[in-house]
């Protein structure tokens, strides 16, 4: 089969926000990434100020609750009524998701699901907070 000339051209473009732009350029370098979705979330300021009051009273009220309430508290915060930065993305080689789960240690969560669509599994990192997020766009920039 005739290998035929090529050229790189962009499929789709898309609006991104500003604050985790530093991110998704970053891991638009790597071969065997592509990036779904991402947000770069509110200070944490405003994000405690979007909760409905009764749980923004049991947030700031109850620090040492018990490690149960703590614990669905927690995931309430932090993933139902917060909104934190986030990119998800696809990764079809270890070692580059290896690479990527490093420069964000410390900084984020990491979930995975399966993605049927396309066969295999999605990555969506889950900032800690904005600082969070900062950090790494600057551990990013010293690499």
């Amino acid at each position: 089969m005739k290998k035929h000339k090529t050229q790189k051209i962009a499929i789709k473009t898309a609006p991104i926000d500003e604050g985790i732009l530093p991110v998704i350029n970053w891991l638009n370098k790597f071969k065997n990434v592509r990036t779904d979705f991402c947000c770069e979330g509110d200070s944490d300021k405003e994000q405690l100020a979007t909760l409905p009051i009764n749980i923004k009273d049991f947030v700031t009220s109850r620090p040492n609750a018990p490690s149960q309430d703590t614990i669905e508290l927690e995931h309430i915060r932090r993933n139902v009524w917060m909104n934190r930065p986030y990119v998800s993305f696809i990764c079809s080689n270890n070692i580059e998701l290896a690479q990527i789960l490093y420069m964000v240690q410390w900084n984020a969560s990491v979930e995975v699901e399966w993605f049927n669509q396309l066969g295999g599994l999605r990555y969506i990192i889950n900032f800690y907070s904005k600082n969070a997020l900062q950090t790494v766009i600057q551990r990013i920039k010293r690499n």
